[in-house]
């Protein structure tokens, strides 16, 4: 039998079960993600986001994870692994940063990123600790059959076409401009930058949805653990404080699942937190800002667009801080040169 495996490294008995376990987290990691894109929906705003990238991570995680445990392929799969949980660990690091509460390594199993940050960092330093023969006299020739590569690669095919098909067929259920679902799933999937210029369909799955049908609205969805919310949403309260009390135009839509509860209602007090019904499991991109006109949608602002006009209005308010104290400190230069007190 031919061999066809190129130079084999004949690992430590360390590496080799580094390497066991490693494709095992692999393994488990791709199978918790692939049930997760084939039951709920993803976010694509972005490429890192989109069905397909998502889809294509998964195949190549059961592929690594099937050649570690296998032993194939030992240098090129070292060197591999060595560079995916260092990217990994950039990955946790920027979520960790950034106050994200799961890192999404484990699919809808929430896992804090500091927490897979050190199971990264710890991957990288045993793997280059415990690195395998490389070259010279300990590298071998691997002596494995055809037949060997075959069933290894005969599964990932049979287990990636599979789960490719099933990931991608995931059909959302939407909601109609009435409020009526569309699809049986019990995860609605809400788009709301196709309703400009349409009647807001979230007044009957909203408490008291019925009196943002009247008059001009802000109204803001929101996650109760969502960092980006936590930074917007004292803007949307001052806000609200400064609104004439017979307006009552800002509306603060909490998403479920819910946090504790805060606030007054639509009728007692300025600041408007009412909570979006959790019949059903709600897919939205949070926080995202809906101006309502007698009911019907004008304009709708995603999270990156109120992140740059919080941005500006930070800056806003710095240069005016600036230059109050800079006016001060010429009215006092101008007092002192009068004669009064410095």
């Amino acid at each position: 039998m031919a061999n066809i495996g190129g130079p084999r490294v004949q690992s430590c008995g360390k590496y080799a079960l580094i390497r066991v376990v490693l494709g095992v987290i692999l393994l488990v990691a791709a199978a918790l993600k692939g049930y997760q894109l084939a039951t709920e929906p993803t976010a694509e705003i972005s490429l890192m986001t989109s069905r397909w990238f998502l889809v294509f991570s998964v195949e190549f995680e059961l592929l690594l994870g099937l050649c570690l445990i296998s032993g194939l392929f030992v240098r090129t799969v070292w060197l591999t692994t060595l560079g995916c949980f260092a990217l990994f660990f950039c990955i946790s690091l920027y979520k960790a940063l950034s106050g994200e509460v799961s890192c999404g390594c484990f699919g809808s199993v929430q896992v804090n990123p500091w927490y897979s940050l050190c199971l990264d960092l710890a991957v990288v330093g045993a793997l280059v600790r415990y690195r395998p023969a490389l070259w010279g006299k300990e590298v071998g020739i691997d002596t494995r059959p055809a037949s060997y590569y075959g069933v290894v690669f005969g599964t990932w095919l049979v287990v990636a076409v599979s789960a490719g098909w099933g990931m991608s067929r995931f059909e959302a259920t939407t909601v109609t401009e009435d409020g009526m679902f569309l699809g049986d799933g019990e995860i609605v999937v809400l788009e709301p930058e196709t309703w400009i210029g349409k009647r807001f369909p979230l007044f009957s799955h909203i408490e008291q949805g019925g009196q943002l049908a009247r008059g001009v609205w802000l109204v803001l969805l929101y996650h109760h653990d969502c960092p980006q919310c936590q930074q917007v949403l004292p803007n949307y309260e001052l806000l609200a404080a400064k609104v004439d009390e017979d307006q009552r135009s800002v509306a603060l839509v909490e998403v479920p699942p819910f946090g504790p509860r805060e606030g007054g209602d639509l009728s007692t007090s300025p600041v408007h937190r009412v909570k979006l019904q959790d019949t059903k499991d709600w897919f939205v991109q949070t926080p995202t800002e809906i101006q309502l006109t007698d009911g019907i949608v004008t304009t709708v602002r995603g999270a990156k667009e109120l992140e740059e006009a919080s941005k500006k209005e930070e800056e806003k308010e710095t240069a005016r801080s600036e230059g109050l104290q800079a006016k001060g400190a010429v009215i006092r230069h101008v007092n002192y040169d009068q004669g009064g007190d410095p």
